[in-house]
């Protein structure tokens, strides 16, 4: 039985591949010379990559399934510093003889593991109230079913199974080293703050065959979702006997409101509390960050010392540094990380980024 080619191991010009995909999108465009082309993105569980199928027909697209399996044969070509997987032949599989675990990109950190210091950090917090509405969260079973799959974007930052309980987790890492230095901030409040700031996407995210918007997704969104989620629990706090001052709520609220910090970002509030603020700054440094190292670590030319564009940095090009730089900055552990990702994953996931 052949080696499967998983898509982030398709870096190398002219490296041949004949694989089942997850095809997650799919657009038919005409070329200057007036011909068909398809341009779309394959999927499996270590990331998305490009592809392009040349001379198509309107009856060739219309019988590839987005959001469906595919078989497909073809090149990869390096474009733009990126590689793109050219087809020559696509056809549609049937399901059932796929196995879905192998299609979606997970966390390569321990989910329980993350999930248990999440809960250790979130006990610290001292005051009564915002301790209760920590709890009226943490012991919804199903939600946090919910939070320990989900992704923290479709095709941004951590945008992988377990995403979402990363980028918190790293959320209320960082707060726990920037509270004790600002006396401004109220340590609890910055803390349930991190943990519910993107509870909203356990709702706007979808992640079956692949990552998408559910209805309440696309027709309300993760921050005002995250709002109503919010006073559920509040009205489930004050039932089981904790009062909840309502300029309690209204702090609460605003953290989840605020986090986006810009109005262009689809924030519907700016920070306006000291708590707000450092969410929106905490949620963007961890966001950013582990986009800039995914793309460090997954651009195809080990020898160039700048990435291609990223969207979420402006389409900016970001600097790598030298081989000798990386292999230096990164160290022993790091090295032993990234052998038993290959190993586990048949190759590093690839994660676009963006604040989402």
């Amino acid at each position: 039985m052949a080696e499967k080619q998983y898509v982030a191991a398709l870096c190398r010009e002219g490296q041949r591949f004949d694989e089942t995909f997850l095809l997650v999108e799919k657009e038919l465009r005409t070329a200057a010379n007036g011909k068909l082309f398809i341009r779309g993105a394959f999927q499996d569980k270590t990331g998305q990559a490009r592809m392009i199928a040349w001379e198509a027909t309107e009856r060739y697209y219309e019988a590839l399934p987005r959001g469906g399996f595919v078989r497909a044969k073809g090149r990869v070509e390096v474009y733009q510093n990126r590689p793109q997987l050219v087809v020559e032949s696509c056809v549609p599989v049937e399901e059932k003889g796929v196995d879905l675990a192998q299609f979606l990109p997970s966390t390569t950190n321990d989910v329980a593991a993350m999930e248990k210091e999440l809960r250790a950090i979130l006990s610290t917090i001292s005051d009564p109230t915002l301790k209760a509405v920590a709890a009226a969260f943490l012991t919804d079973e199903k939600l946090m079913l919910s939070f320990r799959r989900s992704p923290a974007a479709v095709t941004l930052h951590h945008a992988y199974i377990g995403g979402l309980l990363e980028h918190t987790l790293g959320i209320l890492r960082l707060a726990g080293h920037v509270a004790p230095l600002y006396p401004v901030l109220n340590r609890d409040l910055l803390l349930l703050g991190c943990f519910m700031h993107d509870i909203g996407k356990t709702v706007e995210l979808a992640a079956d065959r692949e990552f998408s918007y559910t209805d309440s997704g696309k027709l309300v969104g993760h921050v005002v979702l995250g709002v109503l989620m919010l006073n559920e629990k509040i009205e489930a706090t004050r039932r089981s006997g904790t009062a909840v001052p309502e300029i309690v709520v209204r702090q609460l609220e605003h953290l989840v409101l605020a986090h986006h910090g810009e109005y262009e970002f689809g924030s519907p509030k700016l920070p306006m509390t000291a708590e707000a603020v450092a969410v929106h700054f905490l949620d963007n440094m961890d966001a950013k960050l582990a986009a800039f190292g995914q793309a460090v670590r997954d651009h195809p030319a080990p020898d160039e010392a700048w990435t291609s564009r990223q969207f979420m940095f402006d389409n900016q090009m970001l600097y790598r540094g030298s081989a000798e730089e990386r292999t230096r900055r990164a160290g022993p552990s790091a090295e032993r990380v990234i052998e038993r990702t290959d190993e586990e994953t048949g190759g590093k996931r690839v994660m676009k980024g963006g604040l989402e």
